[in-house]
């Protein structure tokens, strides 16, 4: 005899109503989705991609799964004498993953009492299954702790799927055998909002990590007379606050270009995100898409130019060896493009260049994006 009885623990969702942008609107949102398909593991690792912070502000992730789970449970008896057996067998679903991302439900199935013949001897053995407590289940929950999920490559979500007996009647001198298995779709939806008014005439905003520095550079056209800028870093990419100090420029006619260097506490480990806020004479604002370095140990990528200065010919080497499509670009102090061009790389270290356009002498910034990872790596230069 089975008895099926069924229960779930659930922890309190956070209302999706509460996932709203700073002006009160609601978020846009990117939806990634993966397929588990049946598999006997205990764990498993659900991958979805990171979220890039230069197309807005993340500001929660919601994580829903649809699921199904088949067990499968075999007693022994060892004892020497007939016993009557009766179980409760416990199963258990759950995912979790950075930022405290966690749901799991269990059900339960009672089975017996069933009475087993001396070990050894008739029927002292019984297969309960398979039988399906979950099916098409649904587990979902949102957070609003995001930094894990900025970023460039990917965010792992684990899944697990365990049984477990509890002896109801009967001996201890028994045998369990458990099997399951399961399987589902797992969708990971990003709300996001985009930045208020983007900034007039700025462009080429990076940010480069040497050491434990950062050099937070942009670029401005026509730029009107007393515009400021506040240099603003957040650690969770959600809540900025405003850094002390001002940036250096130098100008020509047209063009301005801003230089600020920002140094973290001693020994910060973790990522960081920095934004140019725009003021303008007239009170209107404006902010730069988002730009993340990574302080953890042995994450960040970097580049060594040789020879630098440079002449014609050029080799870069990287301490990631990169696969997919590089655009390569060089530009001058004031943003000007030098030189740009496509490069596909699969899992090389090093690209040599040779510029056959005559620039300027001077300092100019190699920088190197693979549009595969969306990953930016940028190099001071000088040409001579």
């Amino acid at each position: 005899m089975c008895i099926v009885l069924s229960y779930c623990i659930t922890i309190p969702q956070l209302a999706l109503a509460q996932c709203t942008c700073a002006n009160g609107d609601t978020p846009d949102s990117i939806v990634h989705n993966f397929t588990l398909t049946p598999t006997s593991n205990f764990s498993s690792t659900i991958t979805f991609p990171k979220f890039d912070p230069a197309i807005g502000t993340l500001s929660c992730v919601n994580v829903n799964a649809m699921v199904t789970a088949v067990s499968n449970l075999s007693i022994r008896n060892l004892d020497s004498v007939q016993r009557d057996y009766q179980f409760l067998y416990t199963q258990a679903v759950s995912f979790s993953g950075p930022g405290g991302l966690s749901s799991f439900a269990n059900k339960g199935l009672f089975y017996g009492p069933t009475s087993l013949d001396p070990y050894g001897t008739g029927l002292d053995s019984v297969h309960y299954g398979p039988d399906t407590p979950f099916n098409n289940y649904g587990l979902s929950k949102t957070i609003t702790n995001v930094s894990a999920y900025m970023g460039t490559g990917n965010v792992n979500i684990n899944y697990t799927n365990t049984g477990s007996t509890l002896l109801l009647q009967g001996s201890n001198n028994y045998q369990s055998t458990v099997s399951t298995f399961a399987w589902g779709e797992f969708k990971l939806t990003y709300f996001w909002c985009s930045a208020a008014t983007l900034p007039t005439g700025m462009r080429n905003f990076y940010a480069i990590k040497k050491d434990q520095l950062v050099l937070l550079q942009w670029q401005t056209e026509n730029e009107i007379s007393n515009t400021t800028y506040e240099i603003q870093a957040s650690e969770d990419g959600h809540a900025f606050k405003v850094l002390k100090g001002d940036p250096k420029r130098s100008s020509s006619v047209a063009y301005a270009a801003y230089e600020f260097q920002y140094e973290p506490a001693a020994n910060y480990e973790g990522k960081m995100f920095f934004r140019i806020k725009q003021i303008k004479p007239s009170g209107s604002v404006g902010y730069s898409t988002i730009r993340m370095i990574d302080f953890s140990n042995g994450t960040e990528g970097s580049i060594v130019i040789s020879p630098n200065p440079i002449v014609r010919d050029l080799n870069i080497g990287f301490s990631n060896p990169q696969t997919g499509e590089l655009r390569v670009e060089l530009v001058n102090a004031l943003g000007q493009s030098i030189y740009s061009g496509l490069h596909r790389v699969n899992g090389h270290a090093r690209l040599q260049l040779h510029l056959n356009k005559s620039s300027q002498p001077g300092i100019h910034y190699l920088r190197i994006t693979n549009l595969s990872t969306n990953e930016q790596l940028v190099q001071k230069v000088i040409l001579r």
